[in-house]
């Protein structure tokens, strides 16, 4: 009685009624991974555990989920490549949060390591249980190199698909990649650790004694990145002042590894401030670092007992990175120098300086005698031992005494025997009697260096992190198959770890042939290279892997070595696995002694044991890209629409490699702004996927439906190998579908099932792009209009030929708001005409029209029209989007050959052709507020260009020069624009000057010039300074705009320049820097004056030697009396006054030029004879005598006669 009424006629009585279909309630399972962020911060070089990834996993499926792998991708930034940003952290470490409380602690444990190799590191050989409806956190650390990371580089990992997190069962997996990077640590250094201190030793030093090593450090370059060091700073942290020190010195190992020799001297040091700097350093940093000594030399007399002990302070290296240091602690010379003004000298060493307990050091004590006479009975006091070290005398003192001689030296020496672990120093002095004085001498207590003993080596603990992946194929390169962690920082002594072999086996376990399966296998340490084969064993089925630089595990640390290697691309192996047998399989020595040290397995037992890898050519990838199909426009309710084709390729080797089958993929509907919409049933009801004429999958889409809707085929896709096959997934849209535009795209790769047929294995999907998407499908409504707002550009005048002129440009904007169709304009009519707004045939005076837009070059029209007055020109689908404004501008090329005259562009309204994109009806071209049309370019008139330059050149050229170092002016350049006025301008921005000697022969012009300058109305236009060898003088200014017939004049001036007897300046036609027209049709040819002809030159200048006799000459000689002047040439070595007669060669006066007349030193060329008497006539043909006097400033006088010729 399900249903009740009033009447009592209840029911139904017969049977029960039920829906005629079920709704199920669906619960999507997946993993879902995020990340959490962790604080970003900076690093020191050589830091443990820096978190770089904190990743969340969700389970929502009803089962646990077992996490067996994850590959994460270095995401750090820097300069180097990317095996050097690799080498920048020596270890990852993937660590379970045991206690849930999401915080990385000590407690945390490790689950696998590994190292990044060509920027991805695969953490294997563990399972991490995820419960059902729970979520757990993982950590990635990252151990930072001490000598490979460099200061300002950024440390971080990401994780970048879901191909990249591994289940040990099919599991779908939800998150947004890439996932991190979970922080970005920037490296901060140097810090006092990345400073090898070598230690100078201990010895004493004597008055004025030295160079002696105080400091022995190697300074290495900023991580990978070589640097340079500039300065450095010590200072001194024993007692000693800089009064007792004469000197501290920087020097540079040499190369031989020891102080002296072949050390490079840097310079000594200079006190400043309570420390000592060095001079500007320069010393480079690479691979291998620098290794520098610091060495002082006593004062005479220094206090005695004072100590030197040097150390680098804060900031005390200062290198050309910037990477200055140390910046956490100052550095110090382990030992301190000690200063004696005794007799008797003392120094203490010990050898060696560690072993291990049960073994022998030797102690000596090496004495010198100072005190200018023989020192009798030298014997030394029993040794002091200080410090931790068990050590028991075994012999000494050898000798027990001795007799030294003046300046004489005797060494004795101590046995002892190690019995106890620790670090000591050994302590005692000297004393004797003088042979002559009696007087007892005694030393000041010497000290040793630093003496460790070490228990014998223990085993060392070691543990291995597979991570050999399922299958590998043919040829693949570095797999990374074993990660071996050596040492737990427990072990009490450094241990060097030398050898490793590994056995090959197959599934079965019968060993395989090295060399028949692997082509290189390597030994690596972050970014070191341990142990790197390519010829492999060809029998038997062991690699040994002797490593050709051991492995360093410092005492209380750990290494972490990657062992990698390349497949055979021939093999036919078909699977393999490495294996570790036992402890004999690994070698190693206590880096103290040599002696064998035992590796034990922690954690584990023998034999280890990787995966099994399959040998494969199976696919092993689909790639999937998105066809570009174009933007659809679509109304509510329409079937069948395309939103996405999707291209699915099999790489591989055709006939080999095996088919894709592909069982399901998810899609996620998008947005605009990309954002998955979470309902998409609001805009789709229905979608499809097809191949070809064959439908796939075709399921409703319903408001029950969260934002990923699953598209499983039936029957499933087959993708052959190298046969692309197309896929289209088409909708129906919901009848009030919401407006927008809406782009179908693939949600990510983990939900792409796409498997390998023959395996059932899943093969790894790539994407083409981080989002696999459709175009966009846009519901939108019509767009009916379009306003414009135009401006005149034209120039009001241009040249015959000019290219790229501006007409008008038309801002042109969308008024609709979002969601309304953009508007396409498809094409544009211009009309043309002259001033009087008469048709203008635009094919004569156009050569082409350009169409930009928004800058860019969109269209063109070349040769326009020749009958008529338009031109119109199709565009390229120009778009306009709502509430955006675009610029179109209409550019011109005129005709070399076009009409002078006025030229006009007209754009009408109805010249803008324009289009609802979507429905492709017209849209009207609507006026902005305030501007009307048309749109006019403004008038310009055409003017014909300029063809011809006129250079010229007038000789101001004097007959002597002298190289004085002053400027001569040789001439003047004209340059004349010969156009007819209202034509264009003519640019010139250089000259070429040239040499030639008396016979025009060419000459450099460099050889008798040292300067080349032009004035331009008395100011430098433009100079050009000379070498000897150089045959042109370039002079370059700012361009000359020439205007038609306005000439322009430039002064020529040079410095002469000794060398050659003489020189003249001039130039020819294509020495003339004339700025051309980019049409070559419209060049400017360059001439010379009338009447002359190219090259010009001025007249020959010779050079007259500085002295008053050599120098008295005329030019001409003879000359023309009447019609030309002869001018005089002298050099006056002083100031002084200048008297100069002419007189016949009868002794008669005919001319006074110059009396008593002051001139200035230096060569005098401008006194000129016109060859007239004082009576203003023209002498007769003859010989003459030019008489020159001189009274010096200096009271001395010189007179000279010279015999002048005129001819008329």
């Amino acid at each position: 009685m399900g249903v009740g009424v009033s009447s009592d006629d209840d029911g139904p009585i017969d049977k029960a009624l039920s829906n005629a279909s079920a709704q199920a309630i669906a619960v999507v399972d997946r993993v879902v991974l995020a990340s959490k962020p962790v604080d970003p911060g900076t690093v020191a070089p050589g830091q443990a555990g820096a978190p770089l990834l904190q990743l969340v996993a969700t389970n929502t499926y009803s089962v646990p989920k077992q996490l067996t792998g994850l590959t994460i991708t270095n995401s750090g930034t820097g300069a180097g490549t990317q095996a050097e940003k690799d080498g920048e952290l020596m270890a990852l470490a993937l660590r379970q949060d045991q206690d849930g409380d999401g915080v990385l602690d000590p407690t945390d444990p490790t689950l696998a390591t590994a190292l990044f190799i060509n920027d991805r590191a695969t953490f294997g050989g563990f399972s991490w249980s995820l419960p059902a409806g729970k979520s757990g956190t993982l950590f990635v650390t990252g151990d930072v190199s001490l000598g490979a990371s460099a200061d300002g580089d950024v440390l971080a990992a990401s994780l970048q698909s879901a191909a990249d997190a591994v289940f040990a069962d099919p599991t779908s997996l939800s998150a947004s990649f890439p996932i991190g990077p979970g922080s970005a640590w920037r490296v901060n250094g140097m810090i006092a650790a990345e400073i090898e201190n070598r230690g100078a030793p201990p010895q004493t030093l004597a008055p004025s004694a030295g160079p002696a090593p105080a400091l022995d450090v190697v300074v290495h370059r900023d991580g990978y990145r070589p640097d340079t060091l500039t300065s450095l700073r010590v200072v001194n942290l024993g007692t000693a002042t800089a009064a007792d020190l004469a000197e501290l010195r920087l020097f540079e190992d040499g190369g031989d590894g020891q102080f002296g020799g072949d050390d490079v001297d840097l310079g000594a040091l200079v006190p400043n401030g309570g420390g000592w700097d060095s001079s500007p350093l320069a010393t480079p940093l690479d691979a291998g670092g620098a290794r520098l000594f610091v060495a002082v030399t006593a004062a005479a007399s220094p206090t005695d007992s004072a100590t030197v002990r040097l150390g680098v302070p804060l900031g005390g290296l200062v290198v050309r990175s910037s990477n200055d240091g140390p910046i956490d602690l100052i550095v110090p010379n382990p030992d301190a120098l000690l200063l004696s003004n005794r007799a008797l000298q003392a120094t203490l060493a010990v050898t060696p300086s560690a072993l291990t307990v049960g073994q022998s050091v030797t102690v000596r004590m090496t004495v010198r005698d100072l005190s200018g006479e023989a020192i009798d009975g030298v014997s030394p006091s029993p040794l002091t031992i200080s410090g931790a070290a068990g050590l028991t005398l075994s012999s000494g003192p050898t000798p027990a005494s001795a007799t030294l001689p003046v300046s004489g030296q005797q060494v004795f020496t101590w046995t002892y025997q190690a019995t106890g672990t620790g670090s000591s120093r050994f302590s005692g002095s000297v004393s004797g009697v003088g042979a002559s004085s009696g007087t007892t001498q005694t030393s000041l207590p010497a000290t040793s260096g630093e003496l460790q003993v070490f228990d014998a080596a223990a085993p060392l603990a070691w543990s291995a992190s597979t991570s050999m992946p399922l299958s590998v194929n043919r040829g693949q390169t570095d797999v990374a198959p074993l990660v071996l962690t050596f040492g737990d920082g427990t072990s009490a002594t450094d241990v060097r770890v030398i050898g490793l072999r590994l056995r090959v086996e197959s599934s079965a376990g019968a060993g395989i042939v090295p060399a028949q399966l692997f082509s290189r296998m390597t030994v690596k340490v972050g970014a070191v290279t341990h142990v790197d084969r390519t010829s492999l064993e060809t029998g038997g089925s062991d690699v040994d892997l002797t490593l050709a630089t051991p492995i360093l595990v410092p005492h209380g640390g750990s290494a972490t070595a990657a062992v990698t290697f390349d497949v055979d691309s021939a093999t036919i192996v078909p699977n393999f696995r490495l294996v570790v047998p036992d402890s004999t399989y690994l070698a190693g020595q206590d880096a103290t002694t040599g002696a064998p040290v035992v590796l034990r397995l922690r954690g584990q037992g023998y034999p280890v044991r990787t995966s099994l890898a399959r040998v494969v050519a199976r696919a092993t990838e689909l790639d999937v890209i998105a066809l570009a199909t174009g933007a659809v426009k679509a109304a509510q309710g329409q079937t069948d629409v395309l939103f996405e084709t999707l291209r699915l390729t099999n790489p591989g080797v055709s006939g080999v490699t095996s088919d894709v089958r592909v069982a399901s993929f998810t899609v996620t509907l998008r947005d605009s702004l990309d954002r998955v919409l979470a309902r998409p049933s609001s805009v789709i009801q229905r979608l499809q996927v097809w191949s070809g004429p064959q439908l796939l999958a075709d399921r409703p889409v319903t408001a029950s439906e969260d934002s990923l809707v699953d598209l499983t085929l039936s029957p499933l896709l087959a993708v052959p190998v190298n046969s692309p096959l197309d896929v289209r997934v088409t909708a129906d849209l919901a009848g009030a579908a919401a407006l927008g535009a809406w782009r179908l795209a693939l949600a990510d790769s983990s939900r792409f099932d796409a498997r390998d047929p023959n395996s059932g294995d899943r093969v790894s999907v790539v994407y083409g792009a981080p989002v696999v998407r459709g175009d966009s499908v846009t519901v939108e409504v019509p767009a009916d209009s379009v306003i414009v707002r135009g401006a005149s550009e034209m120039p009001p005048a241009v040249g015959v030929g000019a290219r790229g002129v501006i007409a008008l440009q038309a801002v042109l904007r969308h008024p609709g708001a979002p969601r309304t169709a953009t508007v396409r304009l498809d094409s544009l009519v211009v009309r043309c005409v002259d001033e009087s707004r008469n048709p203008v045939a635009p094919g004569p005076t156009i050569e082409r029209l350009h169409v930009r837009w928004n800058g860019v070059e969109v269209a063109s029209l070349g040769d326009p029209p020749a009958t008529g007055n338009t031109m119109a020109l199709g565009l390229p689908a120009l778009t306009i989007v709502p509430g955006e404004r675009d610029t179109l501008t209409l550019a011109l090329d005129f005709e070399a050959a076009a009409p002078t005259g006025t030229f006009e562009l007209i754009l009408s309204a109805s010249g803008l052709i324009a289009t609802d994109a979507d429905t492709r009806r017209p849209v009207a071209a609507a006026p902005d507020t305030g501007f009307e049309f048309p749109i006019l370019s403004g008038l310009t008139r055409i003017a014909a260009p300029a063809r011809t330059l006129i250079a010229g050149l007038i000789d101001r050229m004097p007959p002597a020069l002298a190289a004085d170092g002053n400027e001569v002016v040789a001439g003047e350049i004209t340059l004349t624009n010969d156009a007819m006025p209202g034509s264009g301008n003519v640019a010139v921005d250089h000259l070429a000057l040239r040499g030639a000697d008396a016979a025009h022969a060419p000459l450099p012009v460099g050889a008798a010039g040292g300067a080349v300058r032009l004035y331009r109305l008395g100011a430098l236009w433009g100079e050009a300074a000379l070498q000897p060898s150089d045959t042109l003088a370039v002079v370059s200014g700012a361009p000359l705009d020439l205007a038609p017939q306005t000439p322009v004049t430039l002064e020529l001036r040079f410095v002469p320049r000794a060398g050659r007897p003489g020189l003249r300046l001039g130039f020819d036609a294509a020495d003339v820097g004339v700025i051309q027209p980019t049409n070559p049709l419209l060049a400017i040819a360059v001439l010379a004056p009338s009447g002359a002809s190219y090259p010009l030159w001025t007249e020959y200048g010779s050079f007259t030697a500085a002295s008053f006799e050599k120098s008295y000459a005329n030019f001409p000689n003879p000359f023309a009396a009447g019609r030309e002047p002869t001018r005089f040439a002298y050099w006056l070595p002083s100031a002084g006054l200048v008297t100069l007669r002419i007189w016949t060669a009868r002794g008669e006066r005919v001319l006074t030029l110059l009396d008593g007349v002051s001139r200035a030193p230096g060569l005098h060329q401008d006194d000129a004879w016109d060859g007239r008497n004082g009576h203003g006539e023209v002498v007769a043909n003859g010989v003459y005598v030019a008489e020159i006097e001189v009274r010096l400033d200096g009271g001395e006088s010189r007179r000279l006669l010279r015999k002048v010729a005129v001819v008329r």
